[in-house]
């Protein structure tokens, strides 16, 4: 199933989410990311939300979300469009060589040490998800023990 990456920017109150989750649910769209988020007005708010469907999937939603009172605009977003993704995770590293490989890691998606403690670091990774994906799987073929991570969800902007 294809990824559709829907901008929604809606009306920045209590209970928006809410409405637009529900009409997902009641419709059975299968959501892989949903993010919101604050604009540089205040009283808008953007939704990211990203649908495992194809476009005439994508292009049904845009007409539910846009009957929802508190919508300004929805719009699918296209290949071209900037998608970022965030990942904090807590890595365990029992030998230098896997010290080396995070910092070669480096030279291909943006990883930031966050802290180390004894075997413990900290880090946070940024880019696309499919380069995230690759990244976690990269470390796992590493033997580099995840002790713990969490994803923010996809956000996007076009260009």
């Amino acid at each position: 199933m294809e990824k559709q990456i829907l901008s929604v920017l809606v009306e920045n109150k209590p209970g928006v989410l809410f409405k637009i989750s529900g009409l997902l649910r009641r419709k059975r769209f299968q959501i892989d990311s949903l993010t919101v988020g604050k604009t540089a007005d205040e009283t808008v708010a953007q939704f990211t939300i990203v649908i495992l469907g194809t476009l005439e999937e994508a292009q049904k939603t845009v007409g539910m979300l846009n009957r929802i009172v508190d919508v300004f605009s929805v719009e699918i977003l296209d290949k071209d469009s900037i998608v970022r993704e965030i990942v904090l995770a807590r890595l365990e590293l029992d030998s230098e060589n896997q010290r080396i490989f995070l910092q070669e890691a480096e030279q291909k998606i943006l990883v930031q040490a966050l802290y180390q403690k004894n075997k413990e670091i900290c880090v946070e990774l940024i880019d696309t998800s499919q380069k995230i994906e690759e990244f976690l799987f990269s470390i796992k073929k590493a033997n580099i023990k995840i002790l713990e991570w969490i994803r923010s969800g996809v956000i996007a902007i076009k260009k």
